[in-house]
């Protein structure tokens, strides 16, 4: 509320504040960039950069937003951005409010949703406004609603309008000034040279003017109290003032003299003090107006007297402070109690020993907290009570109400105006249900009154008549409900009307300057992004316990990424522009879940077990609180598998790594073993768990037992040309093993037949002792030379001759004709040696000749003839006869020549005996030698 006050003192004050400003504006043009924990370099807020700001992490914002936050609060501890003269109230408390949330941010998710929410209320901070002398305003207290949905907004009207005297607040304030002998020290919160009683005096006497000048019908009376033997300089030369002074004729003159001293102390007393000061207010007060006390003391909260400690200081402290703030005042604001301390070693800090009033140094025994938390104690949800230190630095994080001496009077001034308002405000609440503020038709209530008006849509009047004692107990809190189902995402703001459809003022004591409402506040919709996190149970430890559990699946809203960040890949619709208070069910969750991870990753989870469901809420509320938006569901593991082991059927060794299989407890499972090779092993039989079932909860396990592979070892038998000799020999054998050809009896046995059969072994396998058997196909050959060779009929009988003295022929006589055999093995196409199947070449010889089977006698130049049909060929004891020559290959084994037979008398084998040979009576026998010769 803007409060008419003296023009000097207006211009003091804005002189001081300014001052302030500029320096705080130099400060920040010469540092834009600092350094975040992360060491990134990143921007503070400012009000050139606000609608473009950004950080790329929590930590970051927060430092940032800090910053900003501390440079633009202001003394009201209630409201600290009341009366910014850059930006809105509203939009600052909101910041303020977003970064209280992001100070309970958890990592992950909860981090990032809480520095979207940081990000998203410094670009919508507003800029404060300007308004006309007669312009009257509505301004929200907190851009963000509160927890019930509902917006804190406040009216305030011009105090140009000149609102009747009777109806402008009244006080009677008392003021206090501890008169002891501490307050007498120069050194005292660096007001030196200036000593702190007097300090004090100066402002209590500034104050009694401002009251009683532009407060109407207020009063004041004041009180210097202190213990003679701790100081005995007196305050005034006319103490003689004994009750309330009023804007009566001559009051300026009175002021100086109206400090009454009447009351005084053995020691330092600050409790009996306002236990002097509250009865006489109690009695004395004006019922129409508003009591208020303004203490100024070291607060040195001595131990009290033994005779009057009740219980002890600081207990007494805070009992007498409550007697005062019951006393009855009419409408809705109470009593104001206004604290300020003079920065002093000996100030209030709790202690453990004797009190000094015992002889000891301890100014509070068996007390805990701090000066600080004991005025915050105090004034801690009572409207407008407030205090302040003068010290001789300004405030600090540690000590928010610190003022420096040199501001102390401007600063208090401030403080005592704004908590001391001359016109009531009127306030009332708007609850935003829905999204574009359509207003609904006498919606607007108050305490005592169903309908205080009936407004249309068009216009909202807010009609608060001062007409009476009842008027009184309905100012203050009204409700205006906006409606409409349209949802709407982050980063969207609504105002609660428009310049041609706005909010309008009326009021009967203001008739003459009603008017709509030219700047209405931007309130944020209550709109939010929310995630779900899945954690999975690790598999140890209790089930029922968090730490058990490890995030494994982060699943955002479809605009998660407004403010960049870090990216997650599953986005869900259902998750962006919940409204604040709206519940997510456990239910909705899980169909999220299932939909973005897909069924088949969704079965692997059990979000039924015991210990997980202990630990998933049913319901997950949506707040404005970001960093809290995050359901977070627990899940046991749905999967389970089948283990295969793979064993050597005679050693009992695993042959191969174990197999698991995946699969979900309840799902079939199948395990065909002709399918589960081991390489070089047959599959023999299992043991264990079925090779059909279904997946349990527990792992299963088959063991499949296998035997070693056996191969074909195959064995050729060929010729010099290539050709088969003797079918193909397969032995079965094992990979790795290494077999000796030789002792293979099947071998040997071939090899034997063939070497038989006019074949001689060449090549055998050059590994014939040492043959790896490999995966896969084995073969070895043996190659052999064919032979050729000779066979002849055994007999060969010639018919009986006579002795006589010529040359006679003797005939073939045997009965079987006379043969020669060929068996020719030889190749046809590249014999080692050269020489070709079918050319040979044979020749006969008498190698012996005809002897008498009794005498042995030789039948001399005997001789066998062989007709080929051409030629006689004799057959003697002197050379070779070529009978039969052949030079060319040809493909038969065996050959047959028959030399001679009964039928064929021309031709064939005949025996000669020459005259002359010697024959005698009997039989004589020969040997005939044939040669087989190779050709060519």
């Amino acid at each position: 509320m803007i409060n008419k006050k003296g023009s000097k003192t207006i211009f003091m004050m804005v002189i001081g504040i300014m001052g302030i400003l500029l320096i705080s504006l130099l400060i920040a043009k010469n540092v834009t960039q600092i350094k975040a924990e992360n060491d990134l370099v990143s921007f503070a807020v400012e009000s050139s950069n606000y609608k473009t700001w950004e950080a790329e992490n929590l930590s970051t914002a927060k430092n940032e937003v800090k910053g900003f936050l501390d440079k633009q609060k202001g003394t009201d501890k209630n409201r600290p951005y009341k009366g910014n003269k850059e930006w809105t109230e509203g939009s600052l408390a909101a910041l303020d409010k977003a970064y209280q949330s992001s100070l309970t941010a958890e990592s992950g998710v909860s981090s990032d949703l809480s520095r979207m929410l940081l990000i998203e209320t410094v670009r919508k901070l507003e800029k404060a406004t300007t308004l006309g002398r007669l312009d009257p305003s509505i301004k929200a207290l907190n851009n963000f609603p509160n927890a019930l949905g509902q917006y804190d907004l406040e009216y305030e009207l011009p105090t140009i309008l000149a609102l009747p005297q009777n109806k402008k607040m009244k006080y009677d304030v008392m003021f206090v000034l501890d008169w002891s002998g501490s307050m007498n020290s120069p050194t005292l919160a660096g007001l030196n040279p200036a000593i702190p009683r007097f300090h004090g005096k100066e402002m209590i006497i500034n104050l009694s003017k401002l009251v009683l000048n532009d407060y109407n019908g207020s009063r004041i009376r004041i009180f210097g109290l202190n213990s003679p033997t701790r100081n005995s300089t007196i305050i005034n030369d006319d103490v003689d003032q004994k009750e309330f002074l009023g804007n009566v004729a001559g009051w300026e003159q009175k002021i100086d003299k109206s400090f009454e001293k009447d009351k005084t102390y053995d020691e330092d007393n600050q409790v009996g003090n306002l236990e002097y000061v509250v009865p006489i207010m109690e009695k004395e007060r004006n019922a129409d107006a508003i009591p208020v006390i303004i203490y100024l003391s070291d607060f040195q909260l001595s131990a009290r007297p033994t005779n009057t400690l009740t219980k002890n200081v600081v207990t007494d402290y805070k009992d007498i402070l409550t007697r005062f703030n019951n006393i009855p005042v009419q409408g809705d604001q109470g009593p104001i109690y206004i604290a300020v301390r003079y920065d002093h070693s000996g100030n209030y800090n709790p202690r453990t020993g004797a009190p000094r009033w015992a002889g000891g140094t301890i100014e509070s025994p068996g007390q805990t907290g701090t000066y600080n938390s004991l005025q915050d104690d105090v004034t801690k949800g009572r409207k407008f009570w407030n205090w302040m230190a003068v010290t001789a630095t300004n405030k600090t994080s540690t000590d928010p109400h610190a003022v420096q001496a040199p501001n102390a009077t401007a600063q208090f001034m401030k403080l005592f105006t704004d908590s001391l308002p001359i016109n009531p405000s009127r306030a009332y609440q708007a609850d935003l249900n829905f999204q574009k503020f359509s207003y609904v038709a006498s919606s607007l209530t108050s305490k005592n009154n169903p309908v205080l008006t009936s407004p249309t849509k068009k216009s909202l009047t807010i009609a608060n008549k001062n007409d009476g004692d009842t008027d009184i107990v309905d100012s203050g809190s009204f409700k205006a409900v906006f409606d409409d189902p349209i949802s709407s995402s982050m980063g969207t703001t609504s105002t609660l009307g428009t310049k041609t459809n706005g909010v309008t003022f009326s009021a009967a004591e203001y008739q003459a300057h009603n008017s709509p409402f030219k700047i209405l506040p931007n309130l944020f919709h209550p709109y939010t992004e929310a995630a779900v996190e899945v954690y999975k149970y690790k598999g140890t430890g209790a089930a029922t316990s968090a730490d058990n559990y490890e995030l494994k699946q982060t699943i955002v809203g479809s605009n998660y990424q407004l403010y960049s960040g870090k990216d997650y890949s599953l986005k869900d619709p259902d998750l962006s522009s919940l409204k604040y208070g709206e519940t997510l069910t456990k239910a909705k969750a899980l169909k999220i879940v299932s939909d973005r991870l897909g069924v088949a990753e969704y079965n692997k989870l059990d979000f039924n077990g015991a210990g997980a469901s202990s630990l998933t809420a049913t319901t997950h509320k949506v707040t404005f609180d970001a960093a809290k938006n995050v359901y977070k569901l627990y899940a046991e593991s749905n999967e389970s598998s089948v283990t295969v082991e793979y064993y050597d059927d005679s050693t009992g060794l695993k042959v191969k790594e174990n197999k698991t299989i995946p699969g979900i407890i309840g799902d079939s499972y199948t395990i065909d073993p002709l399918d589960e090779k081991v390489t070089d092993f047959d599959y023999v039989r299992s043991e264990g768990a079925s090779l059909t079932g279904n997946f349990k909860k527990e792992v299963q396990k088959i063991k499949l037992f296998y035997r070693k592979s056996e191969v074909e070892l195959n064995i050729y038998f060929k010729d010099e040309d290539g050709n088969e000799i003797k079918p193909v020999v397969t032995l079965l054998k094992k990979p790795k093993e290494f077999v000796d050809l030789t002792a293979e009896t099947e071998i040997s046995k071939v090899v034997k037949v063939i070497t038989d059969d006019l074949y001689e072994l060449i090549t055998p396998p050059s590994d014939e002792k040492k043959v790896e058997i490999l995966v896969g196909e084995n073969e070895r050959t043996y190659i052999f030379k064919g032979q050729v060779a000779l066979g002849a009929t055994k007999e060969m009988l010639f018919k009986t001759g006579v002795i006589q003295s010529r040359d006679q022929e003797l005939n073939y006589g045997s009965t079987a004709p006379f043969k020669l055999n060929i068996a020719d093995k030889r190749g046809t196409t590249a014999p080692v040696d050269g020489f070709k199947r079918g050319q040979f070449t044979i020749n006969g010889s008498l190698s012996k000749p005809f002897t008498h089977e009794i005498s042995g006698d030789v039948l001399k130049d005997a001789e066998i003839i062989y007709n080929n049909g051409e030629n006689d060929l004799a057959i003697s004891s002197e050379d070779n006869v070529t009978i039969y020559k052949n030079r060319t290959a040809r493909p038969q084994t065996n050959y047959e020549l028959e030399l001679a037979n009964q039928t064929d008398k021309k031709e064939g084998l005949k025996l000669l005996v020459p005259k002359g040979s010697g024959a005698i009576k009997g039989s004589y026998k020969a040997e005939i030698t044939w040669e087989l010769v190779q050709e060519p």
